[in-house]
């Protein structure tokens, strides 16, 4: 073993070494979500001009959820409040939910 392959084994490790710290970077970087109101998820539906039961089709819940979401009596938990916001931001995303004849 020289010196020559010993510094080349190190410059991998090394290599290895910070492309693994840029993952780590990479996933502290994740937003945390934010907290929907109910205001927020009535305008969000009707914004993207969907019927409760169609909203709640998308959402994976029962329309009598999105009635209880938008009265404000429950809250959506976190995955629900993530997909508003997503859909808040980026409205075109519904056409991946929806399919027109």
């Amino acid at each position: 073993m020289n010196i020559k392959s010993v510094l080349k084994g190190l410059d991998e490790a090394i290599k290895i070494s910070s492309e693994k710290l840029n993952e780590q970077r990479q996933m502290e970087c994740i937003l945390p979500i934010e907290s929907i109101t109910y205001h927020e998820v009535l305008n969000t539906r009707k914004g993207l001009n969907l019927s409760q039961a169609t909203f709640a089709s998308i959402m994976g819940v029962s329309k009598k959820t999105v009635k209880e979401w938008e009265k404000g009596t429950i809250q959506p938990d976190g995955p629900a409040q993530r997909l508003i916001g997503i859909l808040n931001s980026s409205p075109n995303v519904i056409s991946k939910f929806i399919s027109i004849d």
